[in-house]
């Protein structure tokens, strides 16, 4: 183990960064650290609100640490394999998923993210690996239909040595799952994979020589440490109230529709000239009349597009008001 993270079902409530470091003599490589980050988890039991503070902790780590255009090299989604509150257009995990993507947390060009369906084995009888497959199968299709990607299921069980046939190795911290895998190193070869498909070198040499190998591991640090709000530091802020309205709204509005109304409540559009209504009007036309949903879709537009498209309409400050908004080019 690298480092010890939170165990109990809603305990963490806030995101944690530990970092480890390791030379590579053979390949003249040192100090190549790794940094795991330990985050709230979804569906919290005290609700939406802190949902929403909880995303918002998150946003503010990868803001801070990473930077907005970088993405985390892997992002693994954890679901409890007897969560039923995961499916339908309007479920929690719908609009989690959607608010993740419009947060810039996914990367849909170079996928980044891994389902891991923990405690299997609390899905139990003659049909529990036809259960487990199915409820993979269902998480596919629905992180498919909402961010147009496909991404890999992996399974595992968190308590190994409650069960006498995953022929549980203490020292080794290895167990043998009803399939046959060897559990971690099933999810280590899977991210290992990832990173092969995304050309990621360094981010593939740090997980083999920090996770996936059987050689000594240093002992990781905790570099970083932000606490989420909770209902005790009084109402949700501006950005934690504006992630609840995605929560709320995300099932509903497109990706470009939400970054919109993200946008509006920054911008005193009056000044310019502009309605918020024109704005909003230009947008669901886009995304109705042009099959505009996403920020890629849009950008295919420039303005000159636009003021082909809505010019008999709408005059020119607010075409540029909006192109402007989504940093479309001029021409």
């Amino acid at each position: 183990r690298l480092c010890k993270v939170s165990e109990v079902e809603s305990e963490t409530r806030s995101v944690e960064e530990f970092t480890a470091q390791v030379d590579v003599p053979d390949l003249d490589v040192t100090n190549l650290g790794l940094s795991l980050v330990d985050t709230p988890g979804l569906f919290d039991t005290a609700g939406l609100d802190q949902d929403a503070r909880n995303v918002f902790a998150v946003q503010t780590y990868l803001s801070t640490v990473l930077g907005y255009e970088i993405f985390p090299n892997v992002v693994l989604l954890l679901v409890k394999a007897d969560d039923n509150r995961i499916f339908g257009e309007r479920s929690r995990m719908s609009m989690l998923i959607e608010c993740l993507k419009v947060l810039k947390m996914i990367d849909l060009h170079r996928v980044n993210l891994i389902v891991v369906i923990s405690h299997a084995r609390n899905i139990c009888g003659r049909n529990a690996q036809m259960l487990l497959q199915e409820k993979k199968k269902q998480l596919q299709e629905l992180i498919r239909d909402t961010c147009s990607i496909e991404v890999p299921v992996v399974f595992v069980e968190n308590e190994p040595s409650e069960y006498e046939d995953m022929k549980f190795d203490e020292t080794q911290g290895r167990s043998t799952l009803p399939s046959g895998e060897i559990q971690p190193q099933h999810l280590f070869n899977e991210m290992l994979e990832l990173l092969e498909r995304n050309n990621d070198s360094f981010g593939r040499l740090a997980v083999l020589q920090l996770l996936a190998s059987d050689d000594w591991k240093p002992r990781a640090t905790s570099t970083y440490k932000l606490d989420a709000s909770t209902r005790d530091s009084g109402p949700l802020s501006k950005e934690e109230a504006r992630i609840r309205s995605l929560l709320e709204d995300s099932g509903e509005k497109s990706e470009v529709q939400q970054l919109l109304h993200l946008h509006l409540e920054d911008l005193n559009v009056e000044k310019f000239n502009v309605h918020q209504y024109d704005l909003e009007n230009i947008c669901a036309a886009l995304v109705e009349d042009h099959d505009v949903s996403s920020l890629d879709c849009l950008r295919q537009y420039s303005f000159e597009d636009l003021k082909t498209i809505f010019s008999d309409v709408y005059n020119t400050d607010t075409i540029l008001a909006f192109a402007n908004i989504f940093d479309l080019e001029r021409f």
